[in-house]
């Protein structure tokens, strides 16, 4: 292959990107980046703290000693 014969770093030829199935490729790697921009971004996101078994313990009982004996909200 001759060097003049490479036309600015295209490797394939015309007729492939002019195939169906290789707009398919083409917008599943742009849903696909678009994704996992997404999950980078989300990991320097500051998420709020997790709270501790203790404070979700303390939630369950302060909610159950409100209920009533049916399951309902007592008054």
């Amino acid at each position: 292959m001759r060097a003049d014969s490479v036309v600015a770093g295209i490797l394939l030829p015309d007729t492939v990107f002019a195939q169906e199935w290789m707009w398919y490729l083409g917008a599943f790697v742009a849903f696909n980046t678009i994704v996992f921009v997404g999950l980078s971004i989300g990991r320097f996101v500051p998420w709020p703290r997790q709270p501790s078994k203790t404070t979700i313990d303390e939630w369950r009982h302060r909610t159950s000693r409100n209920r009533g004996a049916d399951g309902t909200a007592a008054d």
